[in-house]
């Protein structure tokens, strides 16, 4: 059976982009939901990481329980506040990380974090323009805005900060 995990190749297309949907909030809330492989992340592993290579690795981490569970989960968050810049006017915003589709599985097996995280915060008083970047580590990235009722879209390559987009 390991054999032909070996052979199934990764898991998703290495090539896929980070989607990233930012909504600057009326009343200086903003929330930002990034869909990325988060089991990769979790688990210390590039997105292009090969089959065996992810089921060796949860092996491991289901080995180490759920305080090894935890640990993973408190390094992922490390990850993302180190790898994810959110800026207004140039100045980092600081953000609460969360991941709404996490569920624990029934028979005691690790929770699943599923395919998002949602960053959370308070937009500084006075802002004009936010700016989003991620690290190498995410490849590319489609970067959707809605702000007030402005709506956009850029793609950017991999390590690029976007285009300033104006706050209503």
């Amino acid at each position: 059976m390991l054999l032909v995990l070996a052979q199934a190749g990764p898991v998703r297309d290495s090539a896929a982009p980070t989607v990233v949907e930012a909504r600057l909030l009326p009343g200086g809330a903003f929330e930002v939901d990034l869909q990325t492989d988060l089991d990769a992340l979790l688990l210390g592993l590039s997105p292009a990481a090969q089959a065996l290579s992810r089921v060796l690795a949860m092996e491991r981490l289901r080995r180490e329980g759920r305080a090894g569970e935890a640990a993973a989960v408190a390094r992922l968050g490390d990850l993302l506040r180190r790898r994810l810049r959110l800026r207004f006017d140039g100045e980092p915003a600081a953000f609460e990380i969360s991941f709404p589709e996490r569920r624990t599985l029934p028979g005691g097996d690790l929770v699943t974090l599923g395919p998002r995280v949602r960053l959370r915060g308070a937009t500084p008083s006075g802002a004009r323009a936010f700016t989003f970047f991620a690290s190498r580590s995410f490849r590319g990235v489609e970067l959707r805005t809605v702000a007030g009722e402005r709506a956009s879209r850029q793609v950017l390559e991999a390590g690029a900060e976007s285009a300033p987009v104006a706050l209503p």
